[in-house]
C-alpha cells in the first residue's frame, strides 16, 4: 500500500492532517484486520468471537491527530468495520486517545454502550437545537465542508470496594486494560482464596454467615414482646437497625419479625446443627471478648475472618451495598461494612454528526482521557448488540416463545443452528456429526462402539468425551474385546468425561456419587459430582452408563476413572487418609465422599473400600493418621470407608418418615445422625427390634456414615463437608431436563452437550469473571435464604 492510499482510505474522512503510525498492525486476540461491511451494525455469527476475545482490531492507527480546535489526540484508532467492538478502551494522559467508528446511518448506535467502564456524572451534552464546535475529522461527502456536531461527555464512575481492602494495591492507576488483565486479576483472587481455604476456614465462614444473616434479618419469628435493653446494648441495637435500613435501601418488611438480638440463645437452638463452629458461636453469644479475640486472631493468621485484609471489589454498577464478609469496626462491633467508592476522573467524550448529516458522514468519534485509579472492571453486563441477537433469535422461535425457558432455549434448534454457523470449525458442535448415514450401526451398544472409534480417530484428546466402553462376562468378569453386543446379561460400562473434568476432579475436596435410572432405557447412570466453590455451581466430573449395580461393576468403574485421570493429568486420585502428609494437609485430595442409602450404594460402598484398600497396598509403608498404631496397608475395607464415607442426611431422614413406628421411635432414629451421641448404643437398643435397625447394621458403613463419633473422619472435615447429596441430585435433575427415556446414543449425546456447556460456563467464569447467575451465591446469602425458608415454620 502506497502513502496516498494509506492517507486516503475513505471518501468521508478528511485525513490531510493525519500522520500514519509507524506500524498499522495492532495486537488483538481476534487476529487480522476487520473488513469493511455494508450491512447493518448488528452482531452476526462472523464477528461473534469479538465479544469473547476483547476489542476488535482497528483498520488503521494514526498519531498526533487534531480532532477539534482544542483537542489533539495522541493516537487515533480507526474502525472501518461496522461491527467493530471495543469494551476496554485505552486512555491517554495528558493527551486523549480517540476511537473513530464507521456507522450505519440506518442503524445508529452509541459505541460507548459496549464499554465495561461505568459512566455517569459529571456529564453533559449539547442541548437540542444547538451545535457544538465542529470535529475537524468530519467532512460532508457532498459539499466537502465541515459537518456540524453534537457532543456528549461522561465521567468514569470507578469501582466499589470493601473499606477493609488494601486500596493502594487494588487501585493502582492504569491507562490500558485487556481481557488478560481481567484474567490475571481473577487468578490472583482465586489463588488468594485457595491459599486460605481449609475445612476449618469453611466452618468459620459458615458460622460467620449465620451470624450475619441473623443480625440482618432476625430469626424470622414474630415479634411478640418488647425487650427493655440496657443503655450500652441499646446503642448497639440502634446502630444495627440503622445499618440494616441502609442495606435495604428503603425497603420495609411487611411483617415485623424478631430483631435478631443475638445475645438471646433462643435465636439459635432450633436452626443450627453440628456443622458450625460452636466455640465461636458460644463466644459471640456470651460476649466473651477474650475468646472472640483469640479465635479471630487465629483466623487472621490463616488469611480469613473479620480481622483479615479483604479483597472484595465490585463494579460501580453493581447493586451490592455492603461487603458480604464480616469485619470489625473501630468500636470492635461485628458488621458488614458499606462498600466505599473508588472514584475516577477519566473523561469520555463523543462527537457525532447531527441527524441530517449522518448519511453523508457516518462516523462517531469517542475520546478517552485520564488515568483509571481503580481496579479493571469485570464484564458483568450483556453487550447491547448481543442482546439484540438474542431478541432476534427469540422472535424466530415462533410459537415456542410462549413456553420458552432458559433451558429450552439452550437446546432449541434455532439457537443450535445459529451457534453452528457462528463456530463452523468447532469439532465439539456434536459428536453425532461423526456418524454418517443416519447411524448405520444403530443407537445402542454397537453404535456407541463405532462412535468411540470415530471420535478417537478424528478428535484431539482434549475434545474426547467417551473414554471407556467395556463389556464384561458376568460369570468370569473377563472383558470382551471383539466389540460385539454379546447378550443382554453381560455387564456393560460406558465411561464419559472431558479432560477438563478430570482436572477439576483432581482439585475437588468433597465429592458425591449417585445412580439414576430414568434417563437411558436399559442403563443406570452413575454420576460423580461436586461443588465449584468459586462459581457456586454443581458440576458432574464424570458419568457412566452401566447395565448392572454389581460390586464388580463399581470396582471396575472406579479403576477406569483412576486410569483416565492419569491419561489426562498424569495423576491418580488422592485421598486424605491415604496421601495427606500431615493431619493438616488438605490440598488437592478428596477429603470426604458422600452417598445415599440406596442398596446399590451399599454395594458401591463396599467396592469403594476395596478400591481404597488396593491403592493403600501400592503405597510405601505409612502410619494411619487416625490410628498411628496401624499401617494404612493393614486397614480393612470398612475401616477405609470409616475414614472417607458419609451418608446423606436427607435420605436418612426421608426413610425414617416412611417407617411405620410411633413418633417417639422416630425421634430416637433421627437422633443417631449427629456429631456426638450421649448413648448411641442405648438408643439403638431401644429400636433394635425393628427391621430398620437390622438393615442399618447389615450395611456396615451406614452408622459410621451418619454419626461422626462412630466414624474415623477428621472432625473438621466432617463439619465442613456436605451433609447431603444435593449437588449430585441437582446434576441429575439438570441433565434429565435434556430428555428422559432416551436410547443409549441419544442419552450420551445429550449429556455430552450438557457437560460441555457446564464446563464452558465455569471456564468463562474463571477467565472473564462472567457469572452463570446474577446471584453471587455467597454463604451469607445462602444463610439468609435458609432463615427465610426454615425459621418461619420452625419458630412461629
Amino acid at each position: 500500500m502506497d502513502l496516498s492510499a494509506l492517507l486516503n482510505p475513505a471518501p468521508h474522512l478528511d485525513t490531510a492532517r493525519l500522520i500514519p503510525s509507524p506500524s498499522t498492525a495492532y495486537p488483538s486476540s481476534s487476529g487480522g484486520a476487520p473488513s469493511s461491511s455494508s450491512g447493518p451494525k448488528i452482531l452476526t455469527p462472523s464477528n461473534l468471537a469479538d465479544l469473547f476475545t476483547g476489542n476488535s482490531t482497528p483498520s488503521r492507527v494514526y498519531l498526533d491527530v487534531e480532532a477539534t480546535s482544542r483537542t489533539t489526540l495522541s493516537r487515533l484508532y480507526v474502525y472501518d468495520d461496522l461491527d467493530a467492538y471495543v469494551d476496554l478502551p485505552e486512555t491517554g494522559f495528558p493527551q486523549p486517545i480517540g476511537y473513530l467508528f464507521h456507522m450505519d446511518p440506518k442503524n445508529w448506535y452509541n459505541p460507548m454502550l459496549d464499554f465495561a467502564y461505568s459512566r455517569g456524572p459529571p456529564s453533559g451534552r449539547t442541548l437540542a437545537g444547538q451545535v457544538d464546535e465542529s470535529c475537524t475529522l468530519y467532512i460532508d461527502a457532498q459539499t466537502r465542508l465541515d459537518v456540524p456536531c453534537q457532543e456528549r461527555h461522561y465521567t468514569c464512575q470507578g469501582s466499589k470496594l470493601c473499606p477493609m481492602a488494601d486500596q493502594n494495591t487494588l487501585c493502582e492507576p492504569h491507562t490500558r486494560a485487556t481481557r488478560d488483565d481481567v484474567s490475571a486479576r481473577l487468578t490472583v483472587d482465586r489463588e488468594s482464596r485457595a491459599a486460605s481455604s481449609s475445612p476449618r476456614a469453611a466452618i468459620f465462614r459458615k458460622t460467620a454467615a449465620l451470624l450475619a444473616a441473623v443480625r440482618r434479618h432476625g430469626c424470622r419469628a414474630a415479634q411478640d414482646r418488647i425487650v427493655q435493653l440496657p443503655p450500652s446494648e441499646q446503642i448497639a441495637v440502634d446502630f444495627l437497625k440503622a445499618h440494616n435500613e441502609r442495606i435495604r435501601r428503603g425497603y420495609k418488611p411487611s411483617i415485623q419479625h424478631c430483631e435478631g438480638r443475638i445475645t438471646n440463645r433462643d435465636h439459635f437452638w432450633m436452626v443450627i446443627d453440628c456443622s458450625y463452629d460452636m466455640e465461636y458461636l458460644e463466644a459471640v453469644l456470651e460476649e466473651d471478648d477474650e475468646e472472640i479475640t483469640r479465635i479471630e486472631s487465629e483466623a487472621e493468621s490463616a488469611g480469613y475472618g473479620p480481622l483479615a485484609t479483604c479483597s472484595t471489589v465490585v463494579n460501580f454498577s453493581s447493586k451490592r451495598v455492603v461487603c458480604p464478609f464480616d469485619h470489625r469496626d473501630s468500636n470492635g462491633r461485628l458488621y458488614q461494612p458499606e462498600m466505599i467508592h473508588a472514584p475516577c476522573q477519566v473523561k469520555f467524550r463523543m462527537w457525532e454528526p447531527t441527524a441530517e448529516y449522518r448519511s453523508r458522514c457516518p462516523f462517531i468519534l469517542v475520546t478517552v482521557r485520564g488515568l483509571h485509579e481503580h481496579p479493571v472492571p469485570l464484564p458483568q453486563k450483556t453487550p447491547p448488540r448481543l442482546r439484540n441477537v438474542l431478541f432476534d433469535l427469540f422472535q424466530k422461535t415462533g410459537s415456542d416463545l410462549a413456553d420458552l425457558t432458559a433451558r429450552r432455549f439452550l437446546r432449541h434448534p434455532i439457537l443450535l443452528s445459529f451457534l453452528k454457523e457462528a463456530f463452523p470449525t468447532a469439532t465439539s458442535a456434536t459428536l453425532a456429526d461423526l456418524h454418517k448415514g443416519f447411524y448405520p450401526f444403530g443407537t445402542g451398544w454397537k453404535g456407541i462402539v463405532r462412535l468411540k472409534a470415530l471420535q478417537d480417530e478424528h478428535l484431539p484428546l482434549e475434545e474426547r468425551y467417551i473414554r471407556r466402553i467395556i463389556e464384561l462376562d458376568p460369570s468370569t468378569g473377563e472383558e470382551y474385546t471383539d466389540g460385539q453386543d454379546h447378550e443382554r446379561e453381560s455387564l456393560k460400562i460406558v465411561l464419559c468425561m472431558y479432560p477438563t473434568g478430570s482436572q477439576r476432579l483432581l482439585q475437588a475436596s468433597f465429592v458425591q456419587s449417585d445412580i439414576a435410572f430414568k434417563r437411558v432405557i436399559g442403563y443406570q447412570e452413575f454420576e460423580l459430582a461436586g461443588w465449584e466453590s468459586e462459581s457456586h455451581q454443581s458440576l458432574t466430573f464424570c458419568r457412566a452408563f452401566v447395565t448392572s449395580e454389581t460390586a464388580e461393576t463399581h470396582l471396575r468403574l472406579l479403576e477406569e476413572i483412576d486410569s483416565v485421570l492419569e491419561e489426562d493429568c498424569g495423576k491418580r486420585l488422592s485421598f486424605y487418609h491415604l496421601h495427606a502428609a500431615t493431619v493438616n494437609s488438605f490440598k488437592e485430595m478428596i477429603l470426604l465422599w458422600t452417598g445415599d442409602h440406596h442398596p446399590g450404594q451399599a454395594k458401591g460402598g463396599a467396592r469403594l473400600g476395596l478400591f481404597l484398600q488396593k491403592k493403600a497396598w501400592l503405597l510405601p509403608l505409612r502410619r494411619d493418621l487416625c490410628d498411628p498404631s496401624q499401617l494404612v496397608s493393614q486397614l480393612s475395607i470398612y475401616e477405609h470407608l470409616r475414614r472417607l464415607f458419609r451418608a446423606c442426611e436427607i435420605h436418612y431422614f426421608r426413610n425414617i418418615r416412611k417407617c411405620p413406628v410411633i413418633e417417639e421411635v422416630r425421634q430416637l432414629m433421627r437422633g443417631l445422625s449427629c456429631l456426638e451421641h450421649a448413648d448411641f448404643d442405648g438408643a439403638l437398643a431401644k429400636i433394635e427390634q425393628l427391621d430398620w435397625a437390622k438393615n442399618k447394621r447389615d450395611n456396615v458403613f451406614v452408622f459410621p456414615g451418619i454419626c461422626w463419633e462412630r466414624s474415623a473422619v477428621h472432625r473438621e472435615i466432617w463439619m465442613a463437608g456436605p451433609r447431603h447429596t444435593n449437588n449430585v441430585e441437582i446434576a441429575h435433575f439438570d441433565v434429565n431436563e435434556e430428555g428422559r427415556r432416551c436410547t443409549l446414543l441419544s442419552g450420551l449425546e445429550k449429556s455430552r452437550r450438557y457437560d460441555h456447556m457446564k464446563l464452558l460456563t465455569l471456564e468463562i467464569h474463571d477467565v472473564h469473571g462472567v457469572r452463570p447467575s446474577y446471584r453471587a451465591g455467597h454463604p451469607t446469602e445462602n444463610a439468609i435464604e435458609a432463615l427465610r425458608r426454615k425459621c418461619q415454620s420452625q419458630l412461629v
